[in-house]
């Protein structure tokens, strides 16, 4: 009886961690492969500009879908994207749509999961807050080039924290080849590339926000000038699209016309008529809860916090990078990185209470 207990008490714990990671990808991969995901009206002109290329051999440069903008300039900012559901589509029908969304979910789901490890060792916290994270962007789980935009700010902004933390700054060589091929998907690398600019510029506002002792000076930031060259570069790698300088014009047009929030669905606010919508607006007052508890702030993550706040609260398509950042934001001030806690499973404490 005593050996059976102790081969209980050697494998209770996995077991635990098994079940929670198997129930947090059964939760992606079943909302990933719900059939309303294809009811989604601009999936048809993303796979007709996908035929359009492949019959001519070459992106438009004018509108020839629309009687409006008929023969205008045009640019089909996500012509890769368009190329690839178009490709599958062929071959597998609307099933080659569910697959690639299940994928790009899945993907999501590990490497927002191995973000959060960086800061939360402990798994079964980093499980949670993963699950969470999911559930909150699960409405964007469609056949959107946005689910590339996700996938590859989750590994930017794992490169940034890594050499932040590590200074191995060889990591940084992976993001111009990141950005060339973000930037041929879909149009918000521009996020990206902002996010570069915030660390870029973390060691100049430190050293201001330090005179009226709103740093606790712990942090890393990274040296301007070594950041503002990966900047540039990075610029650079997103010229290596068809359209080359052009695809800035997409992003001014689209800046200069403010009305469209008001006229397209996706681009509007958050309606709050779902439970996903409420956990953005928890998850993000959790992280501004955790950074006003902290002994000294970090400039760092007030400024992702409050751009991920106003994208996310301005248009509910960009969502993503809110919850993003907030589960980042909360992680990174959790107890285990602070005082060097241990990553086993611990039962909440409100189960122990229950118990006594």
């Amino acid at each position: 009886m005593g050996r059976f207990r102790t081969f209980l008490s050697n494998y209770e714990e996995p077991f635990r961690r098994s079940l929670l990671w198997i129930a947090l990808y059964y939760m992606a991969g079943r909302k990933a492969l719900s059939p309303s995901n294809i009811v989604d009206a601009d999936i048809w002109w993303h796979l007709r500009t996908g035929e359009w290329i492949i019959q001519h051999h070459c992106v438009p440069y004018t509108d020839s879908f629309s009687s409006y903008g008929l023969g205008r300039p045009w640019a089909a900012y996500s012509w890769l994207f368009e190329v690839l559901v178009y490709g599958l589509h062929k071959y597998f029908g609307l099933i080659g749509l569910l697959v690639l969304v299940c994928a790009m979910t899945l993907l999501i789901t590990a490497a927002l999961h191995d973000l959060v490890r960086t800061f939360e060792p402990r798994v079964v916290n980093s499980i949670v807050l993963t699950g969470v994270a999911m559930f909150a962007m699960a409405p964007l789980f469609t056949p959107r080039p946005w689910l590339f935009t996700i996938l590859f700010f989750i590994i930017e902004f794992k490169i940034l924290t890594n050499v932040r933390r590590s200074r191995q700054y060889g990591l940084l060589f992976l993001l111009p080849p990141l950005f060339a091929l973000w930037a041929n998907l879909h149009i918000q690398f521009v996020y990206g590339l902002f996010v570069i600019g915030i660390f870029a510029c973390e060691n100049l506002i430190s050293r201001i926000l330090r005179r009226w002792n709103l740093d606790s000076g712990h942090d890393r930031a990274l040296p301007t000038a070594l950041m503002t060259v990966v900047l540039i570069v990075c610029v650079l790698a997103t010229l290596a699209n068809p359209y080359h300088f052009r695809i800035y014009l997409v992003v001014l047009d689209t800046m200069r016309l403010g009305g469209l929030y008001n006229l397209i669905s996706e681009l509007a606010a958050m309606k709050f008529r779902s439970l996903t919508d409420w956990f953005v607006l928890v998850l993000t007052l959790g992280a501004a809860f955790t950074l006003g508890r902290r002994a000294g702030m970090k400039p760092l993550w007030v400024l992702l916090l409050l751009a991920g706040a106003f994208l996310s609260f301005r248009s509910r398509r960009d969502v993503w990078f809110g919850v993003i950042i907030a589960v980042a934001v909360i992680c990174d001030a959790s107890p285990a990185i602070v005082t060097g806690g241990d990553t086993s499973f611990r039962r909440p404490k409100l189960l122990l209470l229950a118990r006594r």
